[in-house]
């Protein structure tokens, strides 16, 4: 930097000055540098025309961590001891500060590695207890599977009362909900075994035509208490067909709109399902007018055994269900607001 406070592109200094104050920790003060005996074996003195010279140490915690030269190319006994002082002072407390400087910012980077460290030991800890729940219910799916297999065996004999009465329509409307029951019951046993083993599900997919699935799903629910108090208003703006897993599908969106109707309030409460094109998407939509999730819960409902339903939910059927989702390359979103209500949202493949 020049006399103006300019800072220059090159700096000028003398090495045999910066050597002398490096190796004695002294500092050297020369009235005519290009006459000084100390001096004489510099090239730079005479070559930048260096006359007077002061230079300093910057020693911090009995290092040295820099120097602190000034130069005169024009005047001789330009600078005298109080000047010395004046530099000498000036480079220690730079020292210091420039050693602050560094613990501090070495501390910041122990603090940033704790709590790096922190958040992974967080994370693994949840991970484990999470695997450990898994296996817990696993182990529970397979042992009570066998069970519940051979308590839903007589629901077979629907099959005698659908023969015996062809032409009994309500019989033939109720025992296809048994039916249809029955096999969902079983898979979602399977779907939960599965899914607590990190099993990947390949499903048999055709094209099916979402709205009667829709219409379908809607009429077995109706028998749903919690739904039936609320009704389901189903809107299709547009007949779309998806190469899916119908029994899959089908398992998510009953899953959505049950979660819908828990979150009602006892009176003046709806759930509306919507079916749209979006591009070359089917986009599915379940929405409600219920009591909406927290901001800070909208990622935690995808984690397995998060659940506000104490004592009623296991936390399960959302991530089951974003998984059955994207094993159909589709995907799964959801928006909320505190007494606003919920949108669920899916988005499929369309095929034609």
């Amino acid at each position: 930097m020049d006399r103006q406070g300019k800072v220059g592109d090159t700096v000028n200094i003398s090495r045999t000055v910066v050597k002398k104050v490096l190796n004695s920790r002294m500092a050297v003060i020369s009235t005519d540098a290009s006459s000084d005996p100390r001096l004489k074996s510099s090239d730079s003195i005479i070559m930048y025309g260096m006359r007077s010279i002061m230079c300093v140490p910057m020693i911090s915690q009995e290092s040295v961590i820099g120097i602190v030269q000034v130069v005169s190319e024009k005047d001789f006994a330009a600078f005298g001891e109080d000047d010395l002082y004046l530099l000498t002072v000036i480079a220690s407390l730079a020292a210091v500060s420039i050693q602050n400087a560094r613990l501090y910012e070495r501390q910041k980077e122990a603090l940033e590695d704790a709590r790096r460290a922190h958040e992974d030991l967080v994370k693994t800890q949840a991970e484990l207890i999470n695997k450990e729940k898994l296996a817990t219910v696993g182990q529970l799916a397979s042992g009570i599977a066998h069970e519940i297999k051979n308590s839903l065996g007589p629901v077979s004999l629907v099959h005698l009362l659908r023969e015996r009465h062809p032409d009994d329509e309500v019989l033939q409307e109720y025992t296809d909900l048994i039916l249809e029951s029955n096999n969902r019951i079983l898979s979602i046993i399977s779907e939960v075994a599965s899914f607590t083993q990190g099993e990947t599900r390949v499903y048999d997919r055709k094209p099916t035509s979402l709205r009667p699935l829709l219409e379908s799903v809607v009429n077995f629910l109706k028998f749903d208490r919690d739904v039936k108090r609320a009704g389901v208003k189903l809107h299709i703006h547009e007949p779309i067909t998806v190469d899916i897993n119908a029994d899959r599908i089908k398992q998510v969106i009953i899953n959505l709109i049950r979660n819908a109707a828990q979150s009602l309030p006892e009176n003046d409460g709806s759930i509306n399902v919507t079916l749209d094109r979006d591009g070359e998407d089917a986009v599915i939509r379940v929405v409600d007018n219920g009591c909406g999730i927290p901001e800070e819960n909208l990622q935690k409902i995808w984690t397995p055994f998060f659940t506000t339903k104490e004592g009623t939910g296991m936390g399960l059927g959302l991530d089951i269900s974003r998984m059955i989702i994207e094993e159909h390359d589709g995907a799964m979103e959801c928006s909320s607001t505190i007494g606003g209500g919920t949108i669920m949202t899916i988005r499929l493949p369309a095929t034609d």
